[in-house]
């Protein structure tokens, strides 16, 4: 099972270490100025991870990057990540988008079915000149 830990350095630099491969090299998230967003290249590169192999992985690593990016700040400057962790995040994730839409939808249809259409804006006298 893989273990991604991040820590941070005196500049606030973030280093991701992926824990439980043979061998892998630390991935530095520098930033030029602070603060910056290395916590969205850190999303990303989990997600990426996470959906390696699927087709639009990037698609959906994009998608879902600034979600992962809220979870992943409420562990602090400093945590470790088990695999089993980053998928109930990400299935989180999901389950919370699917809501989100259907609830949109649902809220479309009720205005709809209501029959109450907005209201157009004042055209101008000059708009059709």
């Amino acid at each position: 099972m893989k273990t991604y830990i991040l820590t941070r350095d005196r500049s606030h630099a973030c280093t991701l270490h992926v824990m439980g491969e043979k061998f892998r090299v630390p991935m530095l998230f520098a930033s030029d100025q602070y603060p910056a967003w290395p916590m969205l290249t850190v999303a990303v590169t989990l997600l990426l991870e996470y959906f390696d192999g699927d087709q639009q992985a990037e698609f959906k690593a994009q998608l879902m990057s600034r979600a992962l990016v809220r979870f992943l700040s409420r562990l602090g400057e400093e945590w470790a990540l088990t695999e089993d962790q980053l998928d109930e995040a990400v299935m989180t994730i999901l389950i919370s988008g699917q809501t989100a839409i259907v609830d949109a939808a649902n809220d479309i249809c009720l205005e709809y079915l209501g029959g109450s259409p907005r209201p157009r804006p004042p055209q101008s006298a000059n708009a059709g000149n």
